[in-house]
């Protein structure tokens, strides 16, 4: 597209000559950089949180004036959120993300960054994490309720949806419970080693949850991918009742997990394996997203499309899935002929994109 500074972002031209994003439009998004909410649920050790932030921060500084210093703070603290099952890549996400704003600004102190493990579980007796709650009923619920949705996360991890359990109105919503745990970890009285550690994590399970349940404009992630064959039983049990239409694999769970609770104008994007375009354990899934009109664009990368992983070991895509527009239709490009990393790339820079043609298992398109 003419006057576009980004080599990266693609277009399609229509017949009147007009340009749009290959991925569509998004019209529900905010309409200002500083409204953005980004989110990788699987961040590993952060490499998408940092690509997301170096975009922000230029973001910002173009639209409001800021200074480097100044929209590094700022996309901190306000735009990129990180999630990850593992509480050592958790660490070194954080700390990426931290190196990624030193390097623009130097070293300093940085907003809290809102990046949380979303896989720790209670480390204590239900009866004395509800100790914790000081006896306040309304408090005493939310413990009992944090507990009970963090009991299996060392398996479940980003998967856990606070959302889908909501309604009772007398439990203590997440935000009401990060004063009680300041205020049980500043006691001078807490000598006991065991106690502090069980606040310590709950303060964590709390910042999980607060970004388990929240709202998002872009989550994009690198999804994990498990056939339902090769699953423990908790996952696979939680994924069948859960998400019961793409319990075939770990990765199209996470797309459901991702894809359904979010806003409506939300977008995600995700790296996940091709084989739910075509096998026939995917069907169901493959009938919702399609039904739902919720394919915005599929970019078929094939083997060898990552620099770390070589040969035929795993054959991805990267997909974005987001409401269409009505009268817009998905997109698609084709990469799985190229060799090389550097030659995928190019391909997803310079090759043209065609409408897909999507159609259920009952042969209608959309």
């Amino acid at each position: 597209m003419p006057g576009c500074p980004w080599t990266y972002l693609r277009f399609t031209r229509s017949e009147d000559g007009a340009w749009s994003p290959a991925a569509g439009a998004f019209d529900g998004w905010p309409r200002t950089a500083k409204e953005l909410k980004c989110l990788d649920p699987c961040m590993g050790s952060g490499h998408f949180v940092v690509a997301m932030f170096e975009r922000v921060v230029a973001l910002r500084i173009a639209e409001e004036g800021l200074d480097e210093a100044e929209a590094v703070a700022a996309a901190v603290g306000e735009n990129l959120f990180g999630l990850e099952l593992d509480p050592r890549c958790t660490q070194i996400g954080a700390f990426n993300l931290a190196l990624a704003a030193w390097r623009r600004v130097g070293h300093c102190v940085l907003p809290a960054l809102n990046i949380a493990c979303s896989g720790l579980a209670p480390n204590a007796r239900r009866a004395d994490w509800l100790k914790l709650a000081g006896g306040d009923d309304r408090l005493e619920r939310g413990m009992a309720r944090l507990y009970a949705l963090f009991a299996d996360a060392p398996v479940l991890g980003s998967l856990i949806n606070p959302r889908a359990s909501e309604g009772d109105l007398v439990m203590a919503a997440f935000h009401e419970l990060q004063p009680l745990l300041e205020e049980a970890l500043a006691l001078e009285a807490m000598q006991d080693d065991t106690e502090h550690e069980m606040a310590v994590t709950a303060r964590g399970l709390v910042k999980a949850a607060e970004i388990l349940a929240g709202q998002f404009t872009l989550v994009a992630t690198n999804v994990p991918y498990l056939k339902a064959e090769n699953q423990g039983p908790e996952l696979k049990t939680f994924i069948e009742k859960n998400f019961n239409d793409a319990k075939a694999d770990l990765a199209t769970a996470f797309v459901r997990r991702w894809s359904s609770t979010r806003s409506q104008n939300a977008c995600l994007a995700v790296v996940l394996p091709q084989n739910w375009l075509s096998q026939p354990r995917y069907l169901k899934f493959r009938d919702t997203l399609i039904e739902a009109r919720n394919v915005s664009c599929i970019a078929r990368l094939g083997p060898r499309a990552f620099q770390s992983i070589t040969g035929e070991v795993v054959n991805v895509i990267l997909g974005v899935f987001a409401p269409l527009r009505q009268g817009a239709n998905a997109c698609g490009l084709d990469a799985t002929a190229e060799k090389t990393v550097d030659a995928k790339k190019t391909k997803l820079l310079d090759g043209a994109w065609s409408e897909l043609q999507l159609k259920n298992s009952m042969g209608h398109g959309r």
